[in-house]
């Protein structure tokens, strides 16, 4: 199959379920985003050092 029939068959579905799909697109995006920005910064050992003192 085309990419055009993959496309046509998306449109064909209800709005309900295309902005469902969406939403848990979205919802893996976030979780993603801070999985990785998790890994770059760390877990903030320091910060969370800080934020016990006050």
């Amino acid at each position: 199959m085309s990419q055009e029939n993959y496309f046509n068959k998306l449109k064909e579905l209800p709005e309900q379920v295309r902005q469902f799909g969406g939403l848990i697109i979205i919802t893996l995006i976030i979780i993603l985003s801070f999985v990785i920005l998790n890994n770059i910064f760390g877990e903030g050992d320091d910060l969370v050092k800080r934020m016990k003192v006050f």
